[in-house]
């Protein structure tokens, strides 16, 4: 009897078990369905083929049109997909690409890797909500702001107050006036001390990143799913988060952008879309429709949220986060190898996916990655870097990689093997046409890309012409 019992439990516990690759599938078409007019004007999930490549070896391929024998027809959620058991087009080798060519076809490649399929889909609605927005919005250039900017502590207080603010907006169902008026309020009182470059900065971050995210909400809510949890969760940062400069400047914009898209909404505010879409900001539209606050509101909001107590924090936070940027840099010039520093070709941009253990952003706005597993490509796959938990290197604001490598390394350069330290040691010039390396934690390739490899500043330098 106990046999039988046992039996019987594990029996049901395979049945209840679901496939995660099939439940990411199922999830995507979902998704699609529910991508139309109602969720932003033209964005249209099944307009656009998706090969979801996973960890396992499958690859499967949504809203596509195979024309070769390699795939094989499945039918999920009452749409035909498309499976793929062999990679004879090296996907599992790419990062995410918008439109890569494939069969006759733009396909959008994105390597899964979170076992959560709701996760998995939401980043993927959220990036190809990006493609739309490269051929529908209006292009706004729009620098990064110095990292210099988001280092005084009563910026720091401020921007953590406005966080506060829009959470408990969000945690009271969107609909508080009162809460959005505070918002603004503090948002002119900090942006005033940081200036336009700034103001211009976050504002496209809220149009392009928070509006992304927006979508991804929109369609989830939509499946029946709410997702009131990530419309917050980049908004958790507290006065002593380890990355709140990171925090400051980049994560926090996904949550704010999609909150005031939100608000719009909950507002009511006619054509808010298409104004968004021309290129105003998100805040001028929800200021617009709301009445001027009355009196001296800010002092009040600066009583009630501790601002005081926040820049002494503040403060103890920023010395606590320079000591850490300078043993991490320490480690990283006592570390063992060859410093060699690679640049991305001009005029090319870049994409790619990954996760990494901690990223600390010094001044001159570099990252400083620990634990990077990574893949960056540029669009037509011919540049591209894969990191494999490499314990500290950099990356900077222009996209290139600074990184150490075993001395004995080879590079290939144009088809010939040449060691790491033979270069190191001659310190002479190489031009090249194609590059590559491969050793524990980095793998690199160029091909179609004429450059030069160069010591400059006990380093070497890899370096492309335009």
């Amino acid at each position: 009897m106990k046999r039988l019992l046992l039996f019987l439990l594990l029996f049901t516990a395979q049945l209840s078990a679901k496939d995660p690759t099939q439940d990411t599938v199922s999830t995507f078409i979902k998704a699609a369905k529910v991508s139309d007019q109602h969720t932003w004007v033209n964005y249209q999930l099944q307009k656009h083929p998706t090969i979801l490549v996973f960890p396992s070896g499958l690859i499967y391929a949504i809203h596509f049109t195979p024309q070769t024998k390699e795939w094989t027809a499945e039918t999920i959620e009452g749409t035909t997909v498309w499976k793929a058991n062999q990679d004879k087009w090296n996907l599992r080798q790419m990062g995410m690409v918008s439109n890569f060519p494939i069969e006759g076809q733009n396909g959008f490649i994105f390597p899964v890797q979170e076992k959560d399929p709701e996760k998995t889909i939401r980043i993927v609605v959220h990036e190809q909500f990006h493609d739309y927005q490269a051929r529908y919005f209006a292009d706004q250039d729009v620098g990064i702001p110095p990292e210099e900017a988001y280092t005084p502590p009563e910026v720091l207080a401020l921007i953590v107050i406005e966080d506060q603010i829009l959470r408990a907006y969000a945690d009271q169902g969107l609909k508080s006036s009162e809460l959005l008026q505070d918002y603004l309020v503090v948002n002119d009182a900090r942006l005033a001390k940081q200036g336009p470059l700034v103001r211009r900065w976050e504002a496209q971050q809220q149009r392009m990143e928070g509006l992304a995210e927006y979508v991804s909400q929109c369609c989830f809510n939509r499946m029946g799913s709410p997702m009131r949890n990530e419309l917050v969760y980049s908004l958790g940062a507290s006065i002593n988060e380890p990355e709140l400069h990171t925090h400051a400047l980049f994560g926090r914009h996904y949550g704010i952008g999609a909150i005031l898209a939100h608000a719009l909404d909950a507002l009511q505010v006619a054509n808010w879309k298409q104004q968004v879409q021309e290129g105003r900001p998100l805040v001028d539209l929800v200021r617009a429709s709301l009445s001027k606050p009355d009196g001296d509101r800010l002092a009040a909001i600066k009583t009630r949220y501790h601002y005081n107590h926040l820049i002494a924090q503040a403060k103890q936070n920023i010395e606590r986060q320079q000591a850490e940027a300078d043993e991490l840099n320490k480690r990283f010039r006592d570390s063992e190898g060859v410093v060699l520093s690679v640049e991305l070709p001009p005029d090319t941009g870049c994409s790619g996916s990954g996760m990494s253990m901690k990223s600390v952003v010094l001044k001159d706005g570099t990252k400083l990655i620990v634990g990077d597993q990574s893949i960056s490509t540029t669009p037509d796959q011919k540049w591209r870097i894969q990191l494999d938990q490499i314990p500290i290197h950099y990356l900077t604001s222009t996209g290139g990689r600074i990184l150490k490598v075993p001395p004995r390394m080879v590079l290939t350069i144009d088809g010939k093997p040449v060691a790491v330290q033979e270069l190191f040691n001659t310190k002479q010039e190489r031009g090249f046409t194609a590059l590559s390396w491969k050793e524990q934690h980095s793998e690199f390739h160029s091909e179609g890309f004429s450059g030069k490899i160069s010591f400059e500043n006990d380093a070497l330098n890899i370096r492309f012409f335009r």
